[in-house]
């Protein structure tokens, strides 16, 4: 899949050139048309000229990519904030998912499920185990909050340590969860129905230290796209039917804190922010 993009602006000035990773890896391809769709936006609103063009890199993780980044294999990519990601970068601290990432629904094994029925705080969700990726940003958080994690590589053997019973449930967000399902319909797998865990999470744009500009014209486009709109009609066109399906709203929320989330995350800028009490109207 070769993705590119050339426009030029009303506004004078050289024109400035995004290159991204894409990978053949059919989920990671599939999560990467948002991004992608998202950076267009961003640009085609920033009044600067812009080409966006692809590098083709097999499937690896966020840690391996901000190395790629720095090195300047590419000079743009999403990856979820963390303290070391803006430290060797440079982040546009506009929420991508508007902190949809943070929010995580349960899988557990179908004869769970009255087990989960009994639990309504984190302390009862802290003596059942779970599951997460060994190189996932995700797993830091969890195991700060006290919860036993089981890590892997791969997410087929999550997937395999719920079917199996050797863990109680796998954290997936709201925007992989629905998806995933439908691959695992044939597995004695559910989606847990009244809980759901919740901690600030963010993914960025980053770019290289090296190209500041491009790092002001993200910043500048996606600030527009939130005013007029446009942002939020992508946002909803792509995951507006997961969210009413997560039914959010209607779950016991369990908050924890993200020790990894770095101290300028703009967590007071509220219109930055998925709020599901207010699900009913924004969507």
């Amino acid at each position: 899949m070769v993705l590119s993009t050339t426009t030029q602006a009303d506004k004078p000035g050289d024109t400035l050139h995004f290159t991204h990773p894409i990978t053949d890896t059919p989920y990671y391809a599939e999560r990467g048309k948002y991004f992608h769709s998202l950076l267009e936006l961003a640009l085609s609103k920033s009044g600067q000229a812009y080409s966006i063009s692809t590098v083709g890199m097999p499937a690896m993780s966020e840690s391996r990519s901000a190395i790629f980044l720095e090195k300047g294999r590419y000079n743009v990519h999403w990856l979820m904030t963390n303290n070391a990601h803006e430290t060797r970068l440079l982040p546009v601290r506009i929420p991508l998912y508007r902190g949809l990432i943070g929010w995580r629904l349960l899988f557990i094994h179908q004869e769970n499920t009255a087990l989960f029925s009994k639990v309504n705080d984190l302390d009862s969700l802290l003596r059942l185990k779970g599951t997460q990726g060994t190189d996932w940003p995700d797993a830091p958080v969890l195991i700060a909050s006290g919860f036993k994690v089981q890590l892997t590589q791969d997410w087929s053997s999550m997937v395999a340590y719920v079917t199996r019973k050797r863990v109680e449930h796998f954290p997936r967000s709201v925007i992989e969860i629905w998806k995933e399902s439908k691959q695992l319909q044939h597995e004695p797998l559910r989606v847990e129905p009244h809980l759901v865990i919740h901690y600030p999470a963010a993914y960025y744009f980053f770019v290289s230290q090296k190209h500041p500009r491009h790092a002001q014209a993200l910043e500048q486009g996606l600030k527009n796209a939130l005013a007029d709109g446009s942002f939020e009609a992508l946002f909803e066109s792509t995951f507006g039917e997961d969210i009413r399906r997560s039914k959010l709203a209607n779950r016991t929320v369990i908050h924890i804190n993200n020790p990894m989330l770095p101290p300028h995350t703009p967590l007071a800028q509220k219109n930055l922010w998925f709020d599901p009490a207010k699900q009913s109207s924004a969507l």
